[in-house]
């Protein structure tokens, strides 16, 4: 289908304006395409958001498509209902189904209009802060780090004086112990020796024994307090030791803290700076994303009026495919097609290559084994040149397999034996039971033949055990040697095709199933006239 437009009928008003609309349609295209760009990156971001926790890995794919399909839903909806609305005014259509139209095409138009500059006011932000570089802040890992290091430092220090004062301390009083206990051991022998002399003069001497156990007390009392004092001391420079390294500790988490703050504020600055940035510029893209959908407006709005002054007049011009049924529905009727052409087709062909249903069987005929005799049977072959020839059939003596059903002819003389009809025996016409070998056994395709049907003898004359059957059973019959027939032509036909002889037995058989179908087809028509 294509739009085509007339020539204009007022040329005066073409010309006049005829740049102005060629440039102002130029306009309403970029326009669109400034207003696409802005709306595609916000809905992005929303189905960018809305899928990541349901589908993590295909969250972008889906996004991009969303965003794509979403934004030329908008753009290419206004690009056609736009002009519409204009003409809708321009010719006053209010009247009838047009009232309809108008009203459904304006309100369309309103809402993806409203749509567009929604999204195209909002999204500027989001582009601009998309393409605005992060703000430069500096990490406070290095100050992290001397941080670290000075306490390991002062740690370090720490454990090494509270060692050094302890080995110290511990020698002292391991000094005053040595000390305590010679002493110790001196007044104890002094102590002894006054107990000796007692007991050689026999003279007490208990005023020197109290002496010498009152001077081993003061020296325990005394040794106990050096040692407490030594404890002491030791405490006293231990503690005063850890009081440096709590100082220590404080001034480097004071300078820390100090650089910590001057670089947040330093950041901080960064990051307001990069904030004003963004909002400067994002606002600055969002009225402009404004002002080119008022150009998208004003282009469509000068075009259709510079269109409508000048008298020119649209037509469509139709063709076949335009009123023909989708594609889609036509390649879907044509699969349909082509698959219940081929399913049926093949139940068609399964169902001909189904036998017909059997006759009903009889009971088995008893014979006695022992009476039946071997039969030795002496060949003399001679060499012959048609390999066809070469081929000897020998008819069994014994019953053939099956069951054969004879009713007495009423024109035979002999109970034993029926009566030939043109020459044939009716054990040569086939029966239900001995089907296959009637004609695909070589004695029935060569040395026994079908009854020839131009013969009225051969229906007016014919077997007892024919003649007796059923409409039905010749039909069923009929079907059988016609199904034959078939097969032995697709034999030849194939043999032709191969650029081979046809083998005679494949003649023979197709030759005698004919005459059996002509055989029954007469027997039938008998019947039914």
């Amino acid at each position: 289908m294509r739009n085509l437009r007339s020539t204009p009928t007022d040329m005066v008003f073409f010309a006049v304006y005829a740049h102005l609309a060629a440039t102002i349609r130029r306009s309403g295209w970029i326009a669109q395409v400034i207003s696409g760009l802005t709306e595609i990156g916000g809905i992005y971001a929303a189905a960018y958001a809305a899928l990541l926790p349901i589908f993590p890995y295909l969250a972008t794919t889906a996004a991009g498509i969303i965003a794509v399909l979403g934004t030329a839903l908008i753009e290419v909806g206004l690009r056609v209902l736009a002009p519409y609305s204009v003409d809708a005014v321009l010719n006053k259509r209010y009247d009838g189904l047009h009232l309809a139209m108008t009203i459904a095409t304006m309100t369309l138009t309103v809402f993806l209009i409203a749509t567009s500059g929604w999204l195209s006011f909002n999204n500027s932000f989001i582009i601009v802060e998309e393409f605005t570089p992060a703000a430069e802040t500096r990490e406070s890992t290095p100050f992290d780090g001397t941080l670290l290091r000075r306490k390991d430092r002062l740690y370090a220090e720490w454990k090494a004086d509270s060692t050094a004062l302890t080995k110290q301390f511990s020698n002292q009083i391991a000094a005053q112990k040595q000390a305590y206990e010679g002493q110790y051991k001196a007044l104890r022998r002094t102590l002894s020796n006054w107990y000796n002399r007692e007991i050689r003069t026999g003279n007490s001497y208990a005023t020197a024994k109290d002496r010498v156990r009152q001077e081993l007390a003061d020296l325990e009392a005394d040794h106990l307090a050096q040692v407490a004092a030594l404890r002491t001391q030791e405490a006293n420079a231990i503690q005063t030791a850890k009081e440096r390294l709590l100082m220590a500790l404080s001034h480097s988490q004071t300078a820390y803290k100090a650089s910590v703050d001057s670089l947040k504020q330093l950041n901080n600055e960064a990051t307001v700076h990069r904030t004003e940035t963004v909002r400067n510029y994002g606002s600055g893209l969002a009225w402009f994303t404004i002002v080119a959908l008022l150009v998208f407006l004003a282009s469509v709005i000068l075009d259709r009026i510079h269109r409508k002054g000048s008298g020119i007049r649209e037509t469509v011009e139709l063709s076949q495919y335009d009123i023909a049924p989708n594609m889609i529905a036509e390649g879907w009727h044509a699969v349909r097609e082509r698959l219940h052409f081929t399913v049926r087709n093949r139940i068609k062909a399964f169902a001909d290559q189904t036998p017909p249903a059997p006759l009903p069987t009889r009971p088995t005929e008893l014979y006695d084994p022992t009476q039946l005799a071997n039969i030795t049977i002496n060949l003399k072959v001679e060499q012959a040149a048609d390999p066809d020839e070469r081929v000897i059939y020998l008819t069994p003596k014994r019953r053939p397999i099956g069951f054969h059903t004879q009713s007495p002819d009423p024109t035979s003389t002999s109970p034993k034996q029926p009566p030939n009809v043109n020459g044939v025996h009716p054990r040569t016409a086939p029966d239900v039971e001995n089907q296959r070998e009637a004609v695909d056994s070589p004695a029935s395709n060569t040395n026994e033949k079908a009854p020839s049907p131009n013969d009225s003898c051969a229906v007016k004359g014919t077997p007892a055990n024919h003649a007796n059957l059923s409409l039905a059973d010749l039909l069923q019959r009929l079907k059988m040697y016609k199904k034959r027939v078939g097969k032995h032509e697709a034999k030849k036909r194939a043999a032709e095709k191969a650029g081979k002889p046809v083998p005679k037995r494949t003649l023979n058989a197709l030759s005698n199933n004919k005459d059996w179908v002509s055989y029954y087809q007469k027997l039938i028509d008998n019947i039914k006239h």
